[in-house]
């Protein structure tokens, strides 16, 4: 079923580079006809974009987009209305929309929607969104970027089953944190494992000229981790996802051939072990924490790591400079050097030369997508591509505290998605990584599947249970996986599978959904 498509977008330097990395991208096999349909009428610059010299394409047409939970992103889009319909000839209204409603809702009173990323499986699931049009005015003309756009964005978030489905505006991943000044005064390096990043944590949570002030010195941790309700579930997929995905094991989180729980499993019971071992001594900094509170607390020189992302957006809290002294490096999440085979129960090491980094997919993010009810497909499409394109990316996805840079092209415009506080030197390094993390042989998507809150909600309990010590970690797992199990037979196992094979590429975009 799997081969690979041939993208037309002309033979520049990206391009060119950048074919043989695709080759090994998974998620990128899975792609069939629906991307080379609706993109092979043209090569991809910033032509489409122009304004057109005889008239404008869209005179007289009203979109509505709705943006999901994101304050930024409306108001970053309400100020390129103007510039919008001096353009297109087409009239928007942007109206905020909250994911609860979305969750509840039959229909998209919308003509586009922009959601966090892990929204795309599911309304496409419930029949919400379309795919990608195969006849639309927009194939006729040059595609703004699509090739610009980070690997796995492309190839793996705004892809379900066979069917592209979405404009990704930018997906963060989890990061690494460091006080490089601290590391170096005891004589340790920014970690490339889980074993180096807990040796760090312990030897800072040591550390006992974190402060001149014996107050900030009774709040100090070695290491912050996002543990707060909504956050610590992913923070412990993320930690175990090396452990849980790599070498063909699509067996992650569910059996994807019964859907049977493997949260249970020795890679989530390691990982939640030494992570509560991690932030034991002073645990509480790290459960009140989301990401941004993590990025205050370091910044504010309370830790010594701390796993979060960057973001100018949410930045308005940060202090205005570091303390003297302070020496801040940012590293990719740690790799490991083993992966458990699901399917023989046994644990392997990794082959030499594989890195063991395998990125967190749909932790937060920003993806537009077409209302399958829109009688303005085309138009919608148009928008999107035009909000989420190379010119406009940074004054739209940037305004966004929930996503991070998208394009290769963005490394010119660093400033606009990373806090003021990071040196130049530092963001440059952090968006080099962050293009090797895009272009991953493996990844884990954070349960892009219906009932993503309610697994996540009972995973975050166990997680909590166990950091704070009231529960073995063993124990709060095996409880999450019965709570999973009931989630699912409520939900309907066989259409939970069927789901998760098609966030895997395993099996096509679902037929009742794809409507006209």
């Amino acid at each position: 079923m799997h081969k690979r498509i041939e993208h037309c977008m002309g033979e520049d330097r990206v391009t060119v580079r950048r074919r043989g990395r695709n080759a090994r991208c998974r998620r990128g096999l899975a792609l069939t006809a629906c991307l080379a349909v609706a993109f092979a009428s043209g090569c991809f610059d910033r032509a489409a974009n122009e304004p057109k010299a005889a008239g404008r394409p869209l005179e007289g047409v009203h979109l509505k987009l709705a943006v999901v939970d994101d304050a930024g992103l409306v108001e970053a889009i309400n100020a390129l209305r103007g510039e919008w319909m001096a353009q297109s000839g087409a009239e928007l209204t942007v109206e905020p929309l909250a994911r609860d409603a979305l969750a509840g809702a039959e229909r998209l009173a919308a003509d586009a929607v922009i959601a966090p990323s892990a929204e795309l499986g599911p309304l496409a699931e419930r029949g919400l969104i379309v795919p990608l049009p195969q006849q639309a005015s927009f194939q006729r003309d040059k595609v703004a970027g699509w090739g610009d756009l980070f690997d796995l964005l492309r190839t793996n978030e705004v892809v379900w089953g066979d069917k592209v489905c979405g404009i990704p505006f930018g997906s963060p991943v989890f990061v690494v944190y460091c006080r490089k000044d601290l590391l170096d005064r005891l004589g340790l390096s920014p970690p490339k494992d889980w074993r180096e990043f807990d040796r760090a944590a312990a030897a800072l949570s040591a550390h006992a000229a974190a402060s001149d002030s014996e107050s900030q010195n009774a709040e100090w941790s070695g290491a912050v981790l996002p543990l707060a309700p909504g956050w610590a579930g992913l923070t412990l997929i993320a930690r175990a996802a090396p452990a849980a995905k790599g070498r063909s094991n699509y067996s992650s989180l569910f059996d994807v051939n019964t859907f049977e729980p493997l949260i249970a499993g020795p890679p989530f019971v390691e990982a939640l072990e030494e992570m509560a071992a991690a932030v034991k001594k002073n645990p509480r900094p790290s459960l009140d924490a989301d990401p941004h509170a993590a990025r205050r607390a370091f910044w504010q020189g309370r830790c010594g790591m701390a796993i979060t992302w960057p973001s100018r957006a949410g930045s308005r809290d940060l202090p205005q400079q570091a303390a003297e002294g302070f020496v801040a490096t940012i590293v990719p999440l740690p790799g490991g050097r083993r992966v458990y085979e699901t399917s023989r129960r046994r644990w392997l090491d990794r082959e030499p030369g594989e890195s063991g980094h395998v990125p967190l997919l749909s932790i937060a993010g920003r993806v537009g997508m077409v209302s399958a009810g829109s009688s303005q497909g085309e138009a919608a499409l148009q928008l999107l591509l035009w909000l989420a394109d190379e010119q406009h990316s940074a004054a739209v996805g940037a305004a966004s505290s929930a996503t991070t840079l998208p394009r290769w092209s963005q490394m010119e415009n660093l400033p606009a998605w990373v806090e003021p506080l990071l040196s130049e030197q530092t963001a440059k390094a952090y968006a080099k990584d962050l293009m090797k993390t895009f272009e991953s042989p493996d990844c884990l998507s954070a349960l892009p599947i219906p009932g993503r809150e309610e697994y996540l909600s009972a995973l975050d309990e166990a997680v909590r249970s166990a950091v704070r010590g009231d529960l073995p970690a063993i124990e709060a797992l095996i409880a999450t996986a019965g709570r999973w199990r009931e989630i699912s037979e409520r939900l309907g196992v066989e259409k939970q599978k069927a789901a998760l094979r098609r966030s895997l590429g395993l099996e096509p975009f679902p037929a009742a959904a794809n409507k006209p």
